[in-house]
């Protein structure tokens, strides 16, 4: 039974059979034989700058990736449509290929919203599309067969499931609590994670839930180390391996806490800790061959005295170590935003 909404113009889009956020495509992996140069195009959708509680910004990057890409790490970095509204503590993620951006806190007026936006390939403007049937901030962004996924969030159990055939969002299994700053990741067609985020009764958490669309039911997994939320989540395909990165502690202390998550040995493993604490920052993993995982790009993201980071954060997958290096020239330092992985 599907959630009751105001029909708007229906969106004829079929969604194509594509691999998004998975770290690196398949079509990616292919041309990667031999670690030849690649690259990998990511988006940057609202959330906030200094001085700038929420902002519509958005913009796309070009990661160059491969051994040589160390001496010409960014490419082209570019703007995109503005967001219909301001947003922070919202989500954004992928439709087929298409950008779904919803919920969220505007700050003039202070609010929750509900509303909900499209981008599609070439348009010059977001679309609105129907709404979440309630105001929503804190949910984490995920797909399950090519439909974009709103998990929990403030106050929130569910999770739903939009579709762009019909313009409306469809109810998934509700999870046993809320998750404020979820951390989700999409695994494959069907399966998508659910890992830590905070909740009333008991604050931050640690525990990890697997939703699988063939099952409609979510599966406890191996829980985090650390309790936090607000952390950044980066998923790698080819190594079947989940990152999580920085967050906030039940305390409310910034954490400098680094996991990663072995798909297959349902596993978590303690990495070397960042050099400061982070939250509300963004990652994207690339695989590298002949390493034990994934080097993670970490982007933006508040200190504990609320100042942005203005560096990238590195992790070396081959030496197992934290580095940093000077970020795109014209890529403003943000936090709480949402960052897409975009085919290439």
């Amino acid at each position: 039974m599907s959630v009751q909404i105001t029909k708007r113009p229906r969106l004829e889009y079929e969604h194509p059979p594509i691999k998004i956020n998975s770290g690196v495509s398949i079509e990616q992996e292919k041309q990667s034989k031999g670690n030849a140069q690649m690259s990998l195009n990511v988006a940057f959708v609202g959330g906030s700058k200094a001085g700038l509680p929420a902002v519509k910004d958005c913009c796309s990057l070009m990661i160059q990736t491969g051994d040589h890409a160390d001496s010409d790490r960014w490419g082209a970095l570019e703007d995109m449509p503005q967001l219909a509204y301001e947003r922070t503590y919202h989500s954004a993620g992928i439709a087929g290929e298409c950008i779904v951006a919803c919920g969220g806190y505007k700050r003039f007026p202070e609010k929750m919203l509900c509303k909900a936006e499209m981008l599609r390939p070439g348009d010059s403007t977001w679309l609105p599309i129907a709404d979440l049937p309630e105001n929503r901030c804190g949910h984490g962004a995920g797909h399950l067969n090519n439909q974009y996924v709103a998990v929990s969030g403030y106050g929130c159990k569910n999770s739903l499931q939009y579709s762009a055939k019909t313009d409306e969002w469809l109810p998934l299994p509700a999870l046993k609590s809320e998750r404020y700053r979820v951390g989700v990741a999409s695994v494959g067609d069907h399966t998508l994670y659910a890992i830590g985020g905070w909740c009333a009764e008991i604050g931050s958490v640690q525990s990890t839930a697997l939703l699988d669309s063939r099952t409609d039911s979510w599966t406890k997994v191996a829980a985090m180390e650390t309790a936090r939320h607000g952390f950044a989540t980066a998923y790698c395909d080819r190594s079947q391996q989940i990152y999580t990165i920085g967050g906030v502690l039940g305390t409310g202390a910034t954490s400098d806490a680094v996991e990663r998550y072995d798909i297959r040995a349902d596993t978590w493993e303690t990495l070397p800790s960042l050099p400061e604490g982070i939250n509300g920052a963004l990652a994207v993993s690339i695989y590298k061959s002949g390493a034990t995982g994934a080097d993670v790009y970490v982007f933006g993201g508040a200190k504990q005295d609320k100042t942005i980071m203005e560096e990238v954060r590195v992790y070396d997958s081959t030496t197992n170590e934290w580095g940093s290096t000077k970020g795109p020239a014209d890529l403003a330092a943000c936090k709480n935003s949402q960052l897409v992985i975009l085919a290439k």
